[in-house]
């Protein structure tokens, strides 16, 4: 935005969430624009009357965690534009969309592009694709010694199928290490739990990564954190992936049922190779994927819908 303008974000303190992405988020968002939070459901003129002064945007998350929350009614009763973050399309779909045909000015940004256009084909012309990102004071490379050959981080069950298949290839194999994801449950300051600056540092300790789309083909936030924390990242390539930049080859190695094993075992011998790789990838995340290139791009959205 061109000058000082003032945002309302309403959503969740995550400060201390397993994900932190917003809080993060809305810190880079402040040192551009000023920033008002507002944490809890309510009608949006109530809210604004409690507000010092009047947003010129208003910007909503409300699919972290169970609930769809927090709960914002009349936004089409203001004449203030605004957009609501999608971030797993595959939850809260009929509340969303109940969401949507109540406030018919709001805009969707979503970190998904496919899965949003085909899950609300009736909202293309409000749809914005503004990705994942990782915040580089977390994801980085520590210089860690790397003391995996193979890791696999994260849940292993029905949403996940590629990785089901990873953890059944590798389970036996020396140099394999798997730890299950820890939950969205729980909030936390200091914990025992791989999360935060532990989690990324884990990654760092591996010379490969896998991960995987999930079944919605999504691409996930590990696909960023991976190459963010030089590890080398294995996992399936597909348009959406590649349409964010992530070139199979240059930036990861692409792998399937079939060449799993095999890409593996060469990547993990081939110092040179992996490097090479692992060096491209790094660059490329903390170059189009962090949180201050992806609080540029919201900013640029909502300048274009204000003008």
């Amino acid at each position: 935005m061109k000058r000082r303008s003032h945002l309302l974000i309403i959503a969740k303190d995550t400060n201390f969430f397993t994900d932190r992405n917003y809080a993060h988020l809305e810190k880079e968002l402040a040192k551009h624009v000023t920033v008002t939070t507002w944490r809890t459901s309510g009608h949006i003129q109530a809210i604004l009357k409690k507000l010092k002064h009047t947003p010129d945007f208003i910007l909503v998350v409300n699919d972290i965690g169970d609930r769809f929350e927090p709960n914002v009614n009349g936004l089409s009763a203001v004449s203030i534009p605004s957009a609501l973050f999608v971030n797993d399309v595959h939850r809260f779909t009929e509340r969303r969309r109940q969401f949507l045909r109540r406030n018919p000015t709001t805009y969707l940004f979503s970190v998904t592009r496919d899965a949003c256009l085909q899950t609300y084909p009736e909202y293309t012309k409000r749809m914005r694709w503004l990705p994942h990102f990782v915040e580089p004071t977390i994801y980085q490379d520590y210089g860690l010694l790397k003391e995996y050959d193979f890791l696999l981080l994260g849940a292993v069950n029905q949403a996940y199928p590629f990785r089901q298949f990873i953890l059944e290839t590798f389970a036996n194999q020396p140099g394999f290490h798997h730890q299950t994801h820890p939950g969205y449950s729980f909030q936390y300051e200091e914990t025992k739990q791989l999360v935060g600056t532990r989690y990324a540092m884990e990654i760092n300790k591996a010379h490969v990564f896998f991960t995987c789309p999930s079944a919605y083909l999504y691409p996930v936030k590990k696909y960023y954190e991976a190459l963010a924390c030089r590890s080398l990242l294995l996992a399936p390539s597909f348009p959406e992936l590649e349409a964010l930049g992530f070139i199979p080859g240059t930036h990861f190695v692409s792998v399937h049922e079939e060449n799993l094993a095999e890409a593996a075992t060469y990547y993990r011998n081939n110092e040179k190779e992996r490097h090479r790789i692992v060096d491209n990838g790094f660059s490329f995340v903390h170059r189009h994927h962090t949180t201050e290139k992806r609080s540029e791009d919201v900013l640029k959205q909502i300048e274009f819908i204000l003008s």
